[in-house]
């Protein structure tokens, strides 16, 4: 693979519902994504086979895995594993940057239902 520079913030965000929205780039390895979530937004109950990094960059956000809820504030990270059933709530409008391992090929395929 060659090296590639993308102009991060230019790319355009797709909405996936009225409070949802993401962009993201594709490495050989990795998926790196960008969420914006507004307040309210709900990601339903859901589990993938990538390993999952979140860093909230801006407001905060409920992750709930196995029943139990985990604030991450601005600033913070949260590690989900592979497999894991987990769903997402922003508290307040959030910007999210989520590292995925390995690349998201159902997005690259266009068959995820997030």
């Amino acid at each position: 693979m060659d090296v590639q520079i993308y102009p991060f913030e230019k790319l355009t965000f797709e909405p996936l519902s009225d409070k949802t929205a993401r962009r993201y780039v594709h490495g050989e390895k990795a998926t790196l994504a960008q969420s914006q979530l507004k307040k309210g937004a709900l990601i339903a109950e859901h589990q993938h086979p990538y390993e999952q990094i979140s860093y909230v960059t801006h407001g905060s956000i409920k992750v709930t895995i196995n029943n139990t809820a985990h604030v991450v504030n601005h600033g913070e990270v949260i590690i989900i594993p592979s497999n894991i059933s987990h769903q997402m709530e922003a508290l307040e409008d959030a910007l999210v940057i989520d590292i995925y391992t390995p690349t998201r090929d159902d997005w690259i395929r266009g068959s995820d239902s997030l």
